[in-house]
């Protein structure tokens, strides 16, 4: 299904990463983004764009891939939940495992 490696992602003030990296000596740690007046996650490779989407859309998709995986861990005799999305006039059946 998932998997996740240990690790985490922090945010710094940029005045602040000379020390932050300092405390992270000996560890595998970089820079991997920064904020954007967009409110868009932006990948960029040798200077060109490679993907990019709203936070917000991010945000619901990964909401609705939890909220289904939630489900299919449910034992079978368990009654299915039907998620109702924030936009107005949409709610969704939950599909079977």
């Amino acid at each position: 299904m998932f998997s996740e490696e240990l690790g985490a992602v922090i945010q710094i003030r940029a005045s602040d990463r000379r020390k932050v990296f300092g405390r992270l000596a000996g560890l595998p740690a970089q820079i991997i983004g920064s904020p954007n007046p967009r409110d868009e996650l932006r990948l960029v490779r040798n200077a060109k764009p490679v993907f990019a989407a709203s936070r917000v859309e991010l945000e619901r998709t990964w909401s609705e891939v939890s909220f289904e995986c939630s489900n299919c861990a449910m034992s079978p005799p368990a009654p299915r939940r039907v998620r109702s999305d924030s936009r107005p006039g949409r709610t969704r059946a939950c599909r079977p495992c």
